[in-house]
Order: C-alpha cells, then structure tokens, then sequence
C-alpha cells in the first residue's frame, strides 16, 4: 500500500484542504484536558502530511508523527513551521510496528487510518502500538 500512499501526497493538501483539522483538534485538545494532558507528549500514528500535529503543537504539545508513506512526511517536514520544529518531529514507519522506545501521553490516529487496516491482525497490531506507547493513564484517540 506503501506505493499508493507515496503517490497520494502530491495531492493530499490540495484534496483535503477545506478540512477542518482545527475544530478537530480543539474538540481533541477538549478531550485531553478533561483527561488531565495539559501540555505532554502525543504520538500521531498515520499522520499523514502533519496537518494535526501542527496544530498540536501551537497548543503546546509535543508530537511525533509518524507515516507509512516516505512522500507523506517528506512534506510534513516542509510544511512545519520553523516556530514549531523544536515541537513536532516526523518518522517513516508503518503504525502496526512503529516503536519510540519511550512512552506518550496520548496516541492519537486520525483520519481513517485505521480503515486502512485490512486484516483483523493488522488492527489488532496497530491497537498493540498505541498501548506499547501509552503511559499507565494515557489516553488513546482513534478517529474514523
């Protein structure tokens, strides 16, 4: 799938770009203040081209993203502002095995990402990711 997804970033702002990633994040940044995560650290599996993480990041969090598709953070990278770099960082890796090595305050997966889990395996690995790096009372967000 890897292949379809490189090839879908040249083009992924543009078809998306009357989504309202701000609303969805203030009703997630909502969520994660009742849950006491005022300001900690989030792991965005499937993040795509970093639209998310860049608004998290303007409200203080600390995110590491991280993408299947090389083309997809290639231009996460160039889109991050140069005020939120010391915020946000990008990763290649596939969400049913990425590992930090660390834990998160929140995972967060928006945007269909885990619809894209054919297998009931590949779900179920991608679950196993977000609770592998999830503290004891961390908050996992997965949006359809």
């Amino acid at each position: 799938m890897e292949p379809v997804f490189n090839a879908y970033a040249a083009y992924y702002d543009c078809l998306y770009q009357d989504k309202d990633y701000k609303s969805e994040i203030d009703y997630l940044h909502s969520v994660l203040i009742e849950y006491s995560v005022f300001d900690g650290q989030i792991l965005d599996l499937g993040c795509g081209t970093g639209k998310h993480a860049q608004y998290l990041a303007t409200l203080g969090y600390k995110v590491i993203g991280c993408d299947l598709s090389e083309e997809m953070v290639q231009r996460a990278n160039i889109e991050l502002p140069d005020r939120l770099k010391h915020l946000v960082t990008f990763n290649v890796g596939d969400v049913r095995t990425f590992r930090l090595g660390g834990k998160c305050d929140a995972v967060i997966s928006q945007f269909h990402v885990a619809s894209y889990q054919i297998l009931n395996e590949d779900i179920q690995s991608m679950i196993n990711t977000a609770a592998n790096h999830l503290n004891s009372n961390g908050i996992f967000n997965l949006g359809f």
